[in-house]
């Protein structure tokens, strides 16, 4: 299945594959997907997934987007869980992806995002 929508200020290609439009027909609970950009010595980006009964842009789904940023620069802690606040972007609807790809694979959902048209 593939979707846009608008989302916050910018256009949002949203595509689930056949798993995770089978998996998500199976859930009562919203699934929160959750776009994660974290500034630090590098660049990450990160698909989180949960549930919510946070407003729905897809039926069964409720996206954002979430800048942030390390407090100190570990390069060594990027891959785990590192230390983060909030980062406040001016026009942050210039970092918003072009678009959103949703699976769901041996039990998890996976997920990946992008700025560039595929």
């Amino acid at each position: 299945m593939q979707t846009s929508i608008d989302f916050e200020g910018r256009r949002l290609t949203v595509t689930l594959t056949n798993r995770a439009s089978l998996q998500l027909a199976q859930q009562a609970a919203t699934l929160s997907v959750e776009m994660e950009l974290l500034f630090s010595c590098l660049i990450r980006k990160r698909v989180r997934f949960g549930v919510t009964d946070a407003p729905q842009q897809i039926p069964g789904i409720a996206i954002s987007f979430r800048p942030v940023m390390t407090k100190k620069c570990d390069i060594h802690a990027v891959n785990g869980q590192p230390d983060v606040t909030a980062f406040p972007i001016q026009h942050q609807e210039r970092y918003i992806p072009k678009w959103l790809r949703i699976d769901y694979r041996e039990g998890e959902w996976q997920g990946e995002f992008g700025y560039v048209d595929s």
